[in-house]
């Protein structure tokens, strides 16, 4: 799930691009920086470099992380070219989906409806939404410092599986090529359900979605995603301090990735409008904060 330490090598990396970069070491790809498409930042909530948080930097829209060996500026891009940074933080404008699906499909396969198993409870009847998507409530308090993986750290439920086969920790395995997948939809059409939860809560600062293109079963890889996902972060006084809507229009599903920077003891997806009519599901979750 695109654990990066200080030693991975310093490739650019974006909202879009890490995941070109994860599926390459997935795929055989030789060791070193994968070339993609120069990134253009629109603010400092796209610039994570292995857990590191930098700053996007205008006219040119690059991002650029503390680097000590740039005398006078202490700022370089990913690439080691010494920049300098104004002092004010760049903002994202509430509505401004940041980082949210990627253009085209980075897995190279779509989420395949594998009989999804869980074991995991529910989580109850999936709670509605009455804000815009795309919006948060709550205040952001920013993530401070180091980011790590922190996925591990927390345990799933699911509002159902297909099968003993699609459990729900199969979403959070480090594994692309298993995936967890409800039975379909609920009753009235109701969307399917995936949490995440700590017992202590985490500065959540990323949220990333993988659906099913690289799921062991070819069958698996296309048709059983989802139309949409609303992602909602939840502190501990179970109150909403991020929501979000994506739209996953196309199969397989695109990469959902959310900025939250919020404080926050469970993540919730709400999956909506299966594309098949039995199951649905997706391959990976991952949540970085610290």
């Amino acid at each position: 799930m695109g654990r990066f330490t200080p030693d991975t090598p310093r490739c650019r990396r974006s909202a879009g691009s890490w995941v070109l970069v994860l599926l390459g070491g997935l795929m055989g790809t030789a060791a070193g920086c994968l070339d993609v498409d120069a990134f253009q930042c629109q603010t400092d909530l796209n610039c994570v470099l292995e857990g590191v948080r930098g700053r996007c930097v205008f006219p040119e829209q690059v991002c650029a992380y503390p680097d000590p060996a740039c005398v006078g500026s202490a700022w370089s891009t990913a690439d080691g070219r010494c920049v300098t940074v104004p002092d004010t933080p760049s903002e994202a404008t509430d509505g401004e989906d940041v980082g949210s699906s990627t253009d085209g499909d980075p897995t190279g396969g779509t989420s395949g409806p594998p009989p999804p198993v869980d074991g995991s409870s529910s989580t109850g009847p999936a709670p509605t939404t009455d804000t815009p998507p795309g919006t948060s409530s709550g205040g952001p308090v920013g993530c401070v410092g180091p980011v790590d993986d922190i996925t591990p750290e927390g345990v799933v439920e699911v509002s159902s599986v297909f099968n003993d086969n699609f459990q729900g920790y199969l979403a959070v395995d480090d594994n692309f090529t298993t995936s967890w997948f409800s039975d379909g939809p609920g009753p009235n059409d109701t969307p399917a359900v995936f949490t995440w939860s700590v017992l202590q809560p985490y500065c959540i600062s990323q949220i990333t979605m993988t659906g099913n293109g690289l799921h062991q079963n070819q069958s698996f890889q296309e048709n059983f995603g989802f139309e949409s996902v609303v992602v909602r972060v939840f502190d501990a006084a179970d109150t909403v301090v991020f929501q979000q809507m994506f739209s996953l229009a196309m199969t397989p599903d695109p990469p959902m990735i959310a900025f939250p920077d919020v404080e926050g003891v469970r993540v919730e997806l709400e999956l909506s409008d299966h594309e098949s009519s039995n199951c649905g599901g997706f391959s990976e979750l991952e949540i970085v904060g610290n």
